[in-house]
């Protein structure tokens, strides 16, 4: 990952692509098969109340699904902090009885949403 930032601030050597993927996946490039993925979209969305008559209306239904879902961006830091304290809290109580003592008092969320752009937030 070191490399492939040092690639795009243009001061490393191009990354070959199956690192990359590896770097991220822990796995080699493999050939996308997104039928069953598609398969539970479509029902997902059937379960929320979004019927999908046929494959070529998955994409529009699930466009229709993400309008309604448009969260402002000044709200995006806000419900991004209640996500986190809801999974810290989940930690804690789920998490911290299993682990030493000594790491008690490490931080479990030191993370921050912040605003994108043009970004598809759902709401939680």
């Amino acid at each position: 990952m070191w490399d492939l930032a040092m690639e795009v601030l243009g001061k490393g050597d191009p990354v070959p692509y199956a690192r990359a993927v590896e770097a991220s996946t822990g796995k080699a490039p493999e050939p996308s098969q997104p039928q069953a993925k598609r398969e539970r979209v479509t029902e997902l969305l059937g379960r929320a109340g979004y019927a999908v008559a046929n494959a070529g209306q998955l994409l529009a239904t699930v466009d229709a699904w993400r309008r309604e879902r448009v969260i402002p961006m000044a709200s995006v830091r806000a419900l991004g902090a209640a996500v986190i304290a809801h999974f810290d809290v989940l930690s804690a109580k789920n998490l911290l009885p299993h682990l030493p003592r000594e790491l008690a008092r490490v931080p479990r969320a030191n993370i921050g949403f912040l605003p994108i752009k043009d970004a598809c937030f759902p709401a939680p």
